[in-house]
Parts: C-alpha cells; structure tokens; sequence
C-alpha cells in the first residue's frame, strides 16, 4: 500500500459514501422503482448526492478538475488542495488528462461540471433532475480502479463494514476491499 496511514480514514469514508449509493441501488435496496413510491425518494436522493459529492472530491484527489465551458473540459488541479503529487501524497502521482484520454476526460469533465453546480455553486437551482445512475456507477467504478491502483494496490481498500457486506467476495468490480 503506497497510501499513508494518516490518510486511510478519511478515504475510508469517502470510499464509503461514494460506493453507498451504487451498491445499494444494484442491491435493490430502493426496491424496483428505485425509491420513488416506497416512501425511500429521500433516502435515494440523499444517497445520491451525498455520492456524487464525494465523486467530485475524489476526482479532485485524483488531480483533475472540470473547467466551465459549452463543452467543459478536464484539466489539471491547480489548487494546492489535498491531492496525489502533493505534501504528503507527493510519492502517489497525480492523473494526467492525457493518460485519461479524450473520450473519458470529456465524459468526466461533464460530470465533474455538473455536480460541482448541484453541490456548491449559486447555479444548483438549475439543476432539477438526478444525476445519471448509470453515469454515475461508471465514474465511481473509474474513480475507484484509479485510486486503487495508484495508492493502494495489491492491498484491499478499507470500507464500512455495512457496505463491505454488500460486496460478493468482498470485490467490486475486480477490485478488492477490506471491512474497517
């Protein structure tokens, strides 16, 4: 593991909230109508952007950025926020716009862009709809094989136990996680 011990908890629970949803709602956990009916819209909702909220910080951890613009664009992090390449993550690079390539970075970038306004800009009004949960399964599949394989790999990432037991084998997608 090439992650620092001071940082795995706090990744722990990122890792978490960005997976609750997901895990969750392939679970059935919604039920079929994906919580609209059953009384669990609130649930959902709220599971929903608390993922997408912390989807956006691991992007950011990751070291990419959207940048406003009628297509937005991924480019890379300038701010000196904790992310790879930096203080104590300096041994852990940073992703590369151009190893994500282009069809992956405008895909990211438009979801980037889109929660930053749902989460923390005075444009959150406009945003009337969910967010994609297809869309969003593929970003945190994304974001979560990119962190796994910079910082962490060929150990298990740590996650609540509650999502833990969502897990088959304890692996989403290939990749492998540990109870914390």
């Amino acid at each position: 593991m090439k992650m620092p011990a001071s940082f795995i908890s706090d990744l722990d629970h990122r890792m978490t909230a960005l997976l609750s949803f997901t895990l969750r709602r392939n679970s059935d956990f919604f039920g079929p109508d994906h919580g609209e009916t059953k009384g669990l819209g609130d649930l959902y909702r709220a599971s929903q952007e608390g993922a997408g909220t912390m989807l956006r910080a691991l992007i950011e951890f990751l070291g990419v950025k959207s940048k406003e613009g009628i297509p937005p664009l991924l480019v890379p992090m300038t701010r000196h926020d904790v992310r790879l390449g930096l203080d104590a993550l300096i041994g852990i690079p940073a992703i590369t716009v151009a190893a994500i390539g282009p069809a992956k970075a405008a895909r990211l970038a438009a979801l980037h862009d889109g929660i930053s306004k749902r989460t923390s800009h005075a444009a959150f009004n406009k945003q009337v709809d969910g967010m994609n949960p297809a869309d969003l399964e593929w970003a945190t599949e994304w974001v979560v094989s990119e962190i796994w394989n910079r910082c962490f790999a060929p150990d298990p990432i740590p996650i609540h136990r509650d999502i833990y037991a969502l897990l088959k084998g304890g692996k989403w997608k290939g990749i492998p996680f540990v109870p914390s």
